[in-house]
């Protein structure tokens, strides 16, 4: 038996019986790889201890309500749990996904979650979607607060969290945000066909512009906490315009834990950042996929015989990559050198 308290402020951040904690936090999937989607307490013990042992000390399940047995390895090793609800809401993102059931369902689903977490300790936050597209509109946007308010109904003692990207949200509003964000000489007017074309290569100028801001403001206050994927660099500008707000690296790319985790360490309203992602999962086939001499061509997933997503910290059998230790090194866990290299094959060639 033990007792455990939670508290959580923008002057002292996520406090854990009295005590800040900073969440050094990964993205994980449901899958084990070869194993499938069959669910192991081993595994997930594994899993624990191997992320555990390389400086997390939190997981956020991505996009689904986490397993009992990794709830039991999480509260036997100590890692803080974000446990996610769900990938969408009422628009679905592919045919025939969970978008087509909530409707009727989600009362039943989310009672189910919070039940299955309600005496596991390791939980702390719980999140009630992953880039949603509704947090846009003004009357979608209302399914958060249903989703939040029955949350608190249930469980009091945890915090509630969106994960968005801004990018889902002012999908629906692209001409305008252009038109603003040209405006506001944030690009100039021959670019807006340029920035379409390479969507990816200027996501920071759609994540950090003031029309995405406004409208997932709404968004924002249904929650305890706003998460933000890929869009660290909204932390200070949002701090300044909403003061109590408090804001954690939902999804972010590992290249960038240098500049985010200074963040994360300077400001207490900032409270973690969860790395994209933690483990290797079976699915979005080859999204981390190194490419070299890269051709203009390239398209976001690779053809089979690829499987996974190869952007994982820990490959599926669970053998850390360079990432893995350039994290630990980021958070101060270790001071020595490592060693990486690239394949023979890949001498010379550039990324």
């Amino acid at each position: 038996f033990g007792i455990r308290k939670l508290q959580l402020d923008s002057r002292h951040g996520l406090r854990v019986n009295g005590k800040t904690v900073k969440l050094r936090g990964g993205c994980i999937h449901h899958d084990y790889g070869i194993i499938g989607t069959r669910d192991f307490y081993h595994a997930g013990e594994e899993r624990v201890l191997k992320l555990k042992e390389a400086g997390f000390n939190a997981i956020r399940s991505a996009h689904y309500p986490i397993s009992r047995h990794m709830l039991e390895a999480c509260d036997k090793y100590g890692m803080y749990v974000m446990d996610e609800f769900s990938d969408v809401w009422t628009s679905c993102k592919v045919d025939y996904d969970y978008g087509v059931y909530m409707s009727e369902w989600w009362e039943y689903d989310l009672t189910n979650m919070i039940n299955k977490d309600y005496n596991h300790p390791c939980v702390i936050l719980y999140s009630i979607g992953n880039e949603i597209p509704e947090t846009g509109d003004r009357f979608d946007k209302q399914f958060g607060k249903k989703l939040a308010d029955k949350i608190r109904e249930l469980d009091d003692s945890r915090y509630t969290v969106e994960c968005m990207s801004l990018l889902f949200s002012i999908m629906n509003d692209l001409p305008a945000a252009l038109a603003e964000m040209g405006a506001d000489g944030e690009i100039q007017a021959g670019e807006i066909n340029e920035m379409m074309t390479n969507l990816g290569d200027n996501l920071p100028k759609f994540m950090t512009c003031a029309f995405a801001g406004r409208l997932t403001d709404e968004a924002s206050g249904q929650v305890d906490i706003t998460g933000l994927n890929y869009a660290a660099g909204r932390y200070l500008a949002d701090a300044k315009l909403h003061p109590n707000r408090i804001f954690v690296g939902s999804e972010t790319y590992p290249p960038d834990l240098d500049v985010n985790w200074e963040l994360v360490e300077q400001h207490p309203f900032v409270i973690g950042d969860f790395d994209w992602t933690a483990w290797d999962y079976l699915g979005e086939t080859g999204i981390g996929k190194l490419v070299y001499n890269k051709q203009q061509d390239i398209s976001f997933y690779t053809p089979y015989p690829d499987k996974a997503a190869y952007c994982g910290d820990f490959n599926l059998i669970g053998d850390p990559r360079p990432a893995a230790l350039w994290r630990k090194t980021i958070w101060g866990i270790s001071h020595g050198p490592y060693i990486a290299v690239c394949p023979p094959e890949h001498f010379r060639d550039t990324l």
